[in-house]
């Protein structure tokens, strides 16, 4: 079974994107993105579903750090975000993200 980690402040969010995923997928979820970058590095995920607007570090930083490390550069990484200015879009596109979804999905 395909395992995604998904990283976001909001138990709301990430309870709804959990209520989606759980039959088909193995869910970890990380509440900041320094409990996300460690679970990145520690475990396997085929996928990581990751929040910008997060206190501290950002998603686009954490998305930066991802992508500099060896262990977690290749895992594909979706942004999910309420910031639908196209700015932030491209921004997390040239950082290496595979799509941007604008909440609410």
């Amino acid at each position: 079974m395909d395992k995604i980690l998904v990283i976001d402040d909001s138990p709301v969010q990430t309870g709804f994107l959990c209520s989606i995923l759980q039959d088909d997928y193995e869910l970890a979820v990380c509440h900041t993105a320094e409990e996300g970058l460690e679970a990145a590095k520690e475990r396997s995920f085929s996928l990581i579903l990751l929040d910008v607007v997060m206190p501290g570090m950002d998603g686009f930083q954490l998305l930066q750090e991802l992508k500099a490390m060896e262990v977690t550069r290749y895992i594909p990484v979706i942004l999910l975000t309420s910031l639908s200015d196209v700015q932030y879009e491209e921004r997390g596109l040239l950082l290496g993200a595979v799509d941007y979804v604008t909440k609410p999905f």
